[in-house]
């Protein structure tokens, strides 16, 4: 959190906080993509909220009116009243990332990400191994999400084909693998 020279606040963090007296943030973002900001004292002062570089599609709902924000800063303004409430909406939905290609050990392979976390293939999941595997991009093989897995401490699997993606953080947790962040793409996708 910072205050501006207008007597701003700017929420850089996107966690479960209390901002003095005047807000409260309530979230379970990097799971949810929802942050929900609630004034607890009157007042008259912008708020903005950062959006992360990957969030195009985000929304602010501001005191129940919607509206796109990008990147960057999304901005209220005051008067305020107590109990009045900001919520940011992020797309988390799963997507492919490409590497600098200037980078020669990843040029020709993709990450997956969630939101702002890092994906990766752990050994446990796959039943063939992925030494020799290749993803196939193409928007007709949708990036699918299973239910949030208690022996990832909750995190959400994402499967892309016959193949199962795990927050980077999370591999190695369930005895000993190996894992791969950056996977080839199969050719002409």
């Amino acid at each position: 959190m910072a205050t501006t020279d207008d007597g701003g606040i700017q929420l850089h963090q996107l966690v479960s906080c209390s901002v003095g007296e005047a807000l409260r943030v309530e979230t379970d973002y990097p799971w949810s993509g929802e942050v929900v900001v609630r004034v607890r004292e009157p007042g008259s002062w912008r708020l903005s909220l950062r959006v992360p570089s990957w969030a195009d599609d985000a929304v602010l709902v501001d005191r129940g009116e919607r509206r796109p924000v990008g990147p960057g800063y999304a901005t209220a303004d005051g008067p305020w009243r107590a109990g009045d409430e900001l919520r940011l909406e992020l797309p988390l939905a799963p997507r492919w990332t490409r590497p600098d290609p200037r980078i020669d050990a990843v040029r020709g392979c993709v990450a997956l990400e969630r939101g702002p976390l890092v994906y990766c293939l752990e050994s446990t999941d796959q039943e063939d191994g992925f030494d020799l595997t290749t993803v196939t991009t193409a928007a007709s093989d949708a990036l699918t999400e299973r239910a949030p897995a208690a022996t990832l401490g909750g995190a959400v699997p994402v499967e892309a084909r016959d193949l199962t993606f795990i927050p980077y953080h999370a591999w190695g947790n369930r005895g000993l693998s190996t894992m791969r962040v950056w996977v080839p793409e199969a050719e002409g996708t």
